[in-house]
């Protein structure tokens, strides 16, 4: 979580989100809240 948030720092225009119900493999424990997150920022 710290490097996570470090990360959000450093990346100009970056998000931080925390993926509910997710581990490390969040495309497989959280699918559809991955899939929203993605779509939103490809629009």
């Amino acid at each position: 979580m710290k490097s996570a948030k470090q990360l959000n720092n450093d990346i100009k225009n970056s998000t931080f989100k925390i993926i509910p119900n997710a581990g490390h493999e969040i495309n497989i424990d959280n699918p559809e809240e991955f899939a929203d997150i993605i779509k939103l920022f490809l629009e």
